[in-house]
This record gives structure tokens, C-alpha cells and sequence, in this order.
């Protein structure tokens, strides 16, 4: 006999089958810009670090960060951070909460905006085919008021193209756009605030002075309205005044101009108890002559009367007083009868 020859098997290994990689559910997952059908940013991972008020953004697992008041849910939005990244020890910004937009947390002493402590992040492009607005190749894009005058004005955009290696599949429609004109400030010199007698009311008469700082040769009147602070009397008195403003020459609109409030000041006569007291001992004179006078008209008056030839009636003692008019001014009484026969009086 003989041996035969054998073969030595070897044992043998399970082969696996081959895992198959799992596409991730978006297409931008790690690169630096914002897939188009991840609408907040859920899974932006690139390194914005700023936010759109240009602060540093702090790291999401930092010291700083847990030495200043943060939201509820902190602590789950690190765990988030670490599964999205590996490591929260980054400060790029993040959306780990389903925000409207990626974000992170910001110093509030350097934000400013009270007790607030995040912010979101400076705009982050967007990944997908390259086509952009730009100005046409003369670099004639333009933006113009359809009005100078003042207010909220429609622009119109024009000179605007699309560029790119994609332009040609898309159409540019410009938006409507509106801007603000605002008022063209003026200034006033030399007005005046008048005097004026004490009437019970407020109103001041204000006269305006020049008005200056118009556009080429627009012109527009003003007409100052002034306001004591109150109606009592008193010297230098402040005077409230404002400023209407009207139409004038060469195109000038009022409604394109301001002109700001300011104070003048003007005094409101009266009559004070000081200045009463000093004409009394004028009055009192006058008061003096004015008697002084009637005495004398009366003594005249009564030097006539002497001089007048008394009248008596005969055969009747019983009849009734004589009576006789002097000018205008006395009434003269005689007495015919009895023991004060022949007697007058003046009144």
C-alpha cells in the first residue's frame, strides 16, 4: 500500500458582507456653505464665526461661555454640537435647536442688547450651481428715485445680468424696490420773541428771522408760533417756538424741508403792586387840585348871589318861598314871610 496525498484545508473565515456607506441626508454635510434643501441650516458645517452684528461668536464648550447666563436648554445644544462635530470645543456658529438660521452664543457685554447672550450669524452661502447677479460688463447697474421729493419712493434697478456657467438656464426678474428721501434740515437765525401786556393767555407773537440751507434756489417761508410757559407777568420769560413751514418760490416744498424747535424769550407786562403804591401820592394831588377847583367855583357862585336885588311880595304874607334860577348851577331860596323874611339860601 501506499499513502495518498492529501490536501490540508485551510479554515475556513466568515466573509462579511460589504457594509453599504450611507449617503448623508444632505449633500453639503461638512462643507462651508448651506445645502438648498436645508432651509435653517441644521447641518451647516463650516467655520462662520462671526454674527451679523460682526461679534465673535464664543466656543460652544468654553470656560467664558459657562461663566455668563445661558438658555435652558444649553446643555443639550452642546450634546447636539458634539454629535453633529465630534467636539464642541469650536465657537463656529451652529443650529443645533432648529432656529431660522445658524447661530451661537455672544458675550451680552459685548452684544449690548440687555440681558440677551446669542446672536445669529453673518449670511452663509448657499451650495449649488454657480450663477450670480452681477452688474453688465460696462458696469451700468443702477438704482434711481422715481421722485427727489421727500418720502417713501419707488427706485428703479436697471444694468443688472446673470453670470455664470449656469446663467443661461435662468431668467432676472429685479423686485420692486422702495427707498426713503428724508427731510433736508434748515436753520433759522434772528428770530424774536415780542414783548407784550399782561392778557390772561399764553400766545406770543414770534417774528422769524432768515432761513437758509435750501437746495440751488428752492425757497420756503416760515411762520414761527410761540407758547409762554405760562400767562402770569415776568421778565425774560422762555418762549417756546415752533416752525410751520410753507410753500414758497422756485420749486421749494415745505414738504421737503424741517425746521427745528427753539426757545426765544420775552417779557409779559403788568401792573405790579410796587409800581400802584408809587402813583398814589399822584392821585391823591390830583384829587386835591380837583376840590381846590370846585371851592373856588363855588365862592364865585355865592359872591353872585349877594349881589342879587331880594324880591319880596306885598299883601300876601302867606305865599310860598321865592324861587329864582342863577345860570345853570344855583338854586336860590328866599324866605317872604315870617321871621326869616328876606333870607336865602343857595344850593
Amino acid at each position: 500500500f501506499s499513502h495518498c496525498a492529501t490536501i490540508h484545508c485551510k479554515k475556513q473565515s466568515k466573509t462579511k458582507k460589504p457594509s453599504k456607506k450611507e449617503k448623508p441626508k444632505y449633500e453639503t454635510f461638512g462643507k462651508n456653505c448651506i445645502a438648498k434643501n436645508d432651509v435653517k441650516g441644521s447641518n451647516y458645517q463650516g467655520n462662520n464665526f462671526k454674527t451679523q452684528r460682526s461679534h465673535k461668536c464664543l466656543k460652544w464648550d468654553g470656560n467664558k461661555i459657562k461663566q455668563i447666563p445661558t438658555s435652558a436648554t444649553y446643555p443639550k445644544n452642546v450634546k447636539e454640537i458634539r454629535d453633529l462635530d465630534g467636539t464642541a470645543e469650536h465657537n463656529y456658529c451652529r443650529n443645533p435647536d432648529g432656529s431660522a438660521y445658524p447661530w451661537c452664543y455672544v458675550d451680552p457685554k459685548v452684544l449690548k442688547l440687555g440681558k440677551k447672550n446669542w446672536d445669529y450669524c453673518k449670511p452663509i452661502k448657499s451650495c449649488g450651481k454657480n450663477v450670480e447677479v452681477r452688474s453688465d460688463d460696462d458696469g451700468g447697474a443702477s438704482a434711481v428715485f422715481n421722485s427727489v421729493n421727500a418720502g417713501t419712493v419707488g427706485v428703479t434697478l436697471s444694468g443688472f445680468v446673470l453670470s455664470g456657467t449656469s446663467a443661461s438656464n435662468y431668467t432676472l426678474t429685479l423686485p420692486n424696490v422702495t427707498g426713503t428721501i428724508t427731510q433736508k434740515t434748515l436753520q433759522i437765525n434772528n428770530s424774536l420773541a415780542a414783548n407784550k401786556s399782561y392778557d390772561g393767555n399764553r400766545d406770543a407773537i414770534v417774528i422769524s428771522g432768515t432761513v437758509s440751507g435750501f437746495i440751488a434756489s428752492e425757497i420756503v417761508s416760515a411762520d414761527g408760533i410761540g407758547q409762554f410757559a405760562n400767562a402770569n407777568p415776568g421778565f425774560d420769560k422762555a418762549v417756546a417756538v415752533s416752525y410751520l413751514l410753507k410753500d414758497g418760490a422756485n420749486g421749494g416744498l415745505a414738504a421737503n424741508y424741517v425746521l427745528s424747535d427753539e426757545v426765544l424769550f420775552a417779557d409779559i407786562e403788568g401792573r405790579t403792586k410796587e409800581r400802584a403804591d408809587s402813583t398814589a401820592p399822584m392821585v391823591e394831588k390830583q384829587a386835591e387840585m380837583i376840590e381846590t377847583d370846585i371851592m373856588i367855583e363855588r365862592t364865585e357862585k355865592l359872591e353872585m348871589i349877594e349881589e342879587v336885588e331880594f324880591k319880596t311880595l306885598q299883601d300876601n304874607k302867606e305865599a310860598a318861598p321865592y324861587v329864582e334860577t342863577i345860570g345853570d348851577w344855583t338854586i336860590l331860596t328866599c324866605e317872604t314871610t315870617g321871621a326869616q323874611q328876606g333870607m336865602c339860601s343857595a344850593k
